[in-house]
């Protein structure tokens, strides 16, 4: 393939993959779900690399997200959000 012909393939995917997210339909799935299959999608493609697409991982927002997400969750469990507020 061409490299335009690499460019409009993953344009389309990325286009397709935020009309997923956006229109309201319901598939079962999280919307956080959405973006995954879409990666897979364009390293099949060979849109990208493996490498390119690990490369591109930014680790620490993906611990920063995960560590926010845990505690949010612990302070629902432990009630911790709910003495906060009052």
């Amino acid at each position: 393939m061409t490299a335009d012909m690499l460019f409009v393939l993953a344009l389309m995917i990325v286009v397709g993959s935020m009309l997923a997210f956006f229109l309201p339909i319901d598939m079962g799935l999280s919307r956080d779900l959405n973006i995954n299959p879409s990666m897979l999608l364009m390293v099949l493609t060979r849109c990208l690399t493996p490498e390119e697409a690990c490369g591109a991982i930014q680790w620490k927002v993906v611990f920063l997200l995960g560590g926010d997400s845990l505690s949010g969750a612990g302070d629902g469990k432990t009630r911790t959000a709910l003495y906060l507020t009052n």
